[in-house]
């Protein structure tokens, strides 16, 4: 099993590279430098709560999101919904989960 970091690294890499920015133009929507974003996708040092809320802010993901290994890749699914449903009216979240239901009966 990896540790957190190549976990965290990994997934930093994959994320990003999923949103098609570079690095330096995600590290300029993340507000970070792009040094500090080479040195954290290759795992190396460590990072602040303020980056890794910048981060997955960029991403538009919950900051757990970015630990998350392998195994857990329906947990990160749901992270990632309760992340984009978060704040909706009651109506939309009705919307959501009748749109939810339905992806269950295919």
């Amino acid at each position: 099993m990896a540790n957190l970091s190549q976990i965290f690294s990994k997934n930093l890499k994959q994320l990003r590279k999923a949103t098609n920015l570079s690095q330096r133009n995600f590290s300029e929507k993340a507000e970070i430098g792009e040094k500090s974003l080479i040195r954290l996708e290759k795992g190396q040092g460590g990072i602040k709560f303020a980056t890794l809320e910048k981060l997955a802010k960029a991403l538009d993901i919950p900051p757990s999101a970015l630990f998350a290994d392998e195994d857990s890749a329906q947990e990160l699914a749901v992270q990632k919904i309760q992340h984009a449903i978060k704040g909706l009216s009651e109506d939309k979240l009705k919307i959501v989960y009748n749109l939810i239901s339905e992806l269950k009966n295919i």
